[in-house]
């Protein structure tokens, strides 16, 4: 089923999914420095400000950097970059909204795991496999793929590939008071 919180985190995704994947993580995030393709000299791009309906209350811009080169993760480990994170007022409660970079190395998988609100991503390469626990079916997703997955069961993300996966990964939570 789709919510409109679920439209409103795709929508993140096709409003910033080119500009993100040069942007630099939010601060505090461990990074490697923004290095542009050899040859050429990245010019810093900014974004205009989106507005939501669903989301009166945010009017963000997104960070700007130089583009970087992918990051590749090593076998078996996975890789978590802060890309953007906003605290929301929605239904009367503040949230968190977050769009984290994902980078699962060859075989790497994600321990069985739930989200506290909506969750959805989005496939920048290669191919990741989603296995709901408890449940005889997995779903397979790859590059240019919205993944839509059951964030309120348990479930894991596996990489079964020979390279390293990029997901950009959209996430709703409630903030903890």
């Amino acid at each position: 089923m789709v919510t409109s919180i679920h439209r409103s985190l795709l929508a993140i995704a096709l409003l910033g999914i080119v500009g993100l994947s040069s942007c630099a993580p939010a601060s505090g995030s461990p990074a490697a420095a923004p290095v542009a393709q050899p040859g050429t000299q990245a010019a810093p791009t900014q974004l205009a400000a989106p507005t939501f309906t669903a989301f009166p209350t945010v009017n963000t811009v997104f960070a700007t950097a130089q583009a970087s080169s992918p990051q590749a993760a090593p076998p078996l480990r996975i890789i978590r970059n802060q890309v953007f994170q906003e605290t929301v007022e929605f239904e009367g409660k503040p949230w968190h909204m977050d769009i984290v970079e994902l980078i699962f190395g060859p075989g790497a998988e994600t321990p069985v795991h739930v989200h506290l609100g909506p969750s959805s991503g989005y496939m920048m390469n290669g191919r990741i496999t989603v296995n709901v626990v408890g449940e005889n079916r997995s779903s397979t997703y790859s590059a240019g793929s919205a993944i839509s997955h059951p964030w309120d069961r348990p479930h894991i993300f596996r990489n079964t590939g020979d390279e390293s996966v990029r997901m950009l990964s959209f996430e709703l939570s409630p903030v903890q008071q």
